[in-house]
């Protein structure tokens, strides 16, 4: 294990949860069990078949074939005090999200463009993002809404959900601050998502990160004198199961300079 990060022996997710996760977590404890009667009865169904997507796309890895990865995966265990070990299956993608499921067992599919392109600190952050999602128990959920939502639930509960998920991927991506520890690696991941190309970021210093989403947030949340181009930000913000990653980027950053390194000197000991 990497014993140059902090382990967060007694972290909760309640010392990092995201405000708007917050809201979600508050509601009515009846209304939220409904929904988990429901999430119930078609669970089985969506574990049959994310099974099927698993079995027949992706390729299981194990500590014989790619150790590096579970010592990773380890290390962002530990970091997170997550005290499971999920399965990981890989295929070649190009693609920088890590979806997480849960059949008889919990799962992370991983494309190999992150394990072959990203550091040690990326990967600790998007590892991070994902163990996140196991220790919150928001592993039903995800799974649910990828795989059935579109043709089962109908579509005001899918945008209520959805808008959950939003909630629930800004804690996850403070989870994964707390595992890296590195806001640079942090903020290349999220760049490397935007479309910056990971070769030149690569060669960018801690300060020279911090211009550039500095830079890139003021471009991004500037205003627009075209109505259409507003509206379609107002879109971005309140469809899909992830919130546009300028959003992301600002609550992260904002997080960082006030919160985060509260919770892991309050948090934190050496293993």
């Amino acid at each position: 294990m990497n014993t140059s990060k902090v382990v967060l022996n007694n972290l909760a997710v309640e010392d990092y949860m995201h405000p708007d996760e917050k809201f979600f977590a508050s509601k009515n404890p009846a209304e939220i069990k409904i929904i988990r009667n429901a999430f119930n009865l078609i669970n089985d169904v969506a574990v049959k078949f994310l099974r099927q997507v698993t079995e027949g796309k992706w390729i299981e890895i194990s500590r014989q074939t790619a150790p590096e990865v579970l010592n990773t995966l380890e290390t962002a265990c530990s970091i997170l005090n997550y005290p499971d070990l999920p399965k990981i299956f890989v295929r070649r993608e190009r693609d920088m999200k890590i979806v997480v499921g849960g059949t008889e067992y919990s799962q992370m599919l991983v494309p190999d463009y992150i394990l072959n392109e990203f550091d040690s600190d990326m990967q600790l952050f998007v590892f991070g993002n994902a163990i996140s999602m196991f220790k919150a128990g928001h592993v039903q959920l995800s799974t649910i809404c990828s795989v059935l939502c579109a043709g089962v639930v109908p579509v005001p509960v899918i945008l209520a959900l959805q808008a959950y998920l939003r909630a629930v991927d800004l804690s996850s991506d403070r989870g994964g601050l707390l595992c890296c520890q590195n806001f640079s690696a942090a903020a290349r991941c999220m760049l490397a998502e935007i479309g910056f190309p990971l070769s030149g970021l690569r060669f960018l210093n801690d300060d020279e990160i911090l211009q550039l989403v500095e830079d890139y947030l003021k471009q991004a949340e500037a205003g627009s004198f075209d109505i259409m181009t507003e509206n379609a930000k107002l879109f971005n913000r309140v469809t899909g199961d992830f919130s546009p990653v300028p959003f992301r980027l600002r609550q992260l950053l904002n997080w960082y300079r006030n919160g985060y390194e509260q919770v892991l000197n309050l948090q934190g000991g050496k293993a």
